[in-house]
C-alpha cells in the first residue's frame, strides 16, 4: 500500500516551508500561531497505487484573517499541480477547495484546505 512514514515526513517538510508550525493530525500543547494540522484520508488503492485526500486545517489567533489567507494562498500555490519523485514513491497533488470555518472562540480564524493526492510506490 503506502509508505506512510516517508510520505508524511516529506509532505510535512513541504508544508512547513509555508506554515512554520505544522503537524500531522494532532495540535501540540504548546501551539504557536499561525498553525496548520493536516492528515491524509485514503479513498482507494491497490498494491503500489493509492488516491487520497489531504485535509488541512489552518488556524490563526487574530482579529482578521488577512495573514491566514496569505499563508493559505501560498500553500495552495505550492501544492497545486505539485509532483515529486523519490526512490520510495511518486506523488502528485492537486488543489480541490478552501473553506472558511467558524470557531466557537471568536479569537480564532480558521480555513480548511483540501487537496487530492495520487501515490505510486512501494509498501
Amino acid at each position: 500500500m503506502v509508505n506512510t512514514e516517508a510520505l508524511r515526513v516529506y509532505i510535512n517538510s513541504e508544508i512547513t516551508k509555508i506554515f512554520p508550525y505544522a503537524g500531522y493530525e494532532i495540535l501540540p500543547d504548546d501551539i504557536h500561531f499561525p498553525y496548520i494540522s493536516w492528515e491524509i484520508k485514503w479513498v482507494s488503492g491497490t498494491a503500489g497505487y493509492a488516491v487520497g485526500l489531504i485535509e488541512a486545517d489552518a488556524w490563526d489567533k487574530t482579529t482578521d484573517a488577512v495573514e491566514l489567507e496569505k499563508l493559505c494562498d501560498a500553500l495552495c500555490k505550492k501544492l497545486n499541480k505539485f509532483s515529486h519523485i523519490q526512490p520510495e514513491f511518486h506523488i502528485s497533488i492537486s488543489f480541490l477547495r478552501r473553506t472558511p470555518l467558524e470557531d466557537s472562540n471568536p479569537d480564532f480564524r480558521r480555513r480548511n484546505l483540501q487537496f487530492q493526492i495520487k501515490y505510486t510506490g512501494g509498501c
